[in-house]
């Protein structure tokens, strides 16, 4: 795995096609989202465009006050409560009122452990997937035609989802709603939800790259800030252990941006130090199944 120096090392050195580069930040207001925006508009500079998604203002505001010029005043913060799917479709009708018409990077961080029980949003979907996995394919569905434009101007167009990168399994496909054995099962089974739905977008949109990535360990506000008493309780329990394996969230923002720029078109998977792992490889049917499921089981319309 590469140093964090020979890391940094890299991403100093990195370049755009673009004139001024956009990158959409997904959940960008904290932990690692915020960490790979601060370093993605220190890499190019500040000469990067970073729209800030999540439910925060006053966060979103300090990070882009923080950036380097001219990031600082060209960035903006756009709300959305992400486990909705019509606020998602809300947020990206914005970005399409704010003069966004290409995207060159979309960075998915969003969803946390807001409870372990069977918590329904008001759409009918599980809480924690309605986030980390139905609200992800709906961003990418939706802005994919801004990656495309930006692909076939010669551009970079990059997708990243930060999950579990290389710790899939099998899925049981009689039971995608996890109704049985959740628990048991939701360690190697969701990594394999971001991979077939990844590798989905790869098969449509060829001339974009699509990751998924694992950061590994990181120290995030994620679990202190739950909801879930029990959760919080876990957090404040394992901190100390946790600090001493973990990286910050600027280290895991390099990591994570070396992944992203070196990912090529189609799918890949990266690791916690951004190097490539093996993902799991869905057949064509598999991926049909997965792309079918994300794109219908909401039964929210798209707003198109």
């Amino acid at each position: 795995m590469p140093s964090l120096a020979a890391v940094q090392e890299y991403n100093s050195s990195v370049s755009s096609a673009a004139t001024r580069p956009i990158g959409v930040f997904v959940g960008g207001t904290s932990g690692i989202g915020r960490g790979m925006a601060r370093a993605f508009a220190r890499h190019h500079k500040g000469n990067a465009r970073l729209i800030i998604i999540g439910r925060n203002k006053a966060a979103a505001d300090a990070l882009i006050a923080s950036l380097p010029a001219p990031a600082d005043r060209l960035s903006e913060f756009v709300p959305c409560e992400a486990s909705l799917m019509r606020n998602i479709d809300a947020a990206c009708a914005q970005l399409a009122k704010r003069d966004v018409d290409r995207i060159n990077y979309l960075v998915l961080t969003v969803g946390e452990f807001n409870t372990l029980s069977g918590e329904k949003t008001e759409e009918g979907l599980n809480k924690i997937f309605a986030a980390m996995f139905f609200g992800r394919f709906r961003w990418i569905e939706n802005l994919a035609p801004a990656l495309d434009r930006a692909a076939e101007a010669g551009e970079e167009a990059k997708v990243m989802s930060v999950a579990r990168a290389g710790k899939g399994g099998p899925v049981d496909w009689d039971d995608l709603d996890f109704t049985r054995n959740a628990l048991r099962r939701l360690q190697s089974e969701v990594p394999t939800f971001q991979d077939l739905m990844l590798q989905g977008f790869a098969k449509r949109h060829p001339k974009v790259a699509f990751t998924h990535s694992y950061p590994g360990p990181v120290w995030t506000p994620l679990f202190m800030r739950s909801k879930s008493w029990i959760v919080r309780i876990l957090g404040y329990l394992v901190a100390p252990l946790f600090w001493l394996i973990s990286v910050t969230e600027d280290e895991s923002g390099e990591y994570m941006m070396y992944g992203i720029y070196r990912s090529p078109s189609g799918f890949s998977s990266v690791g916690q130090r951004g190097d490539v792992v093996q993902g799991y490889q869905g057949s064509d049917e598999e991926i049909e199944k997965m792309w079918n499921y994300a794109y219908s089981r909401p039964n929210v319309p798209y707003q198109k």
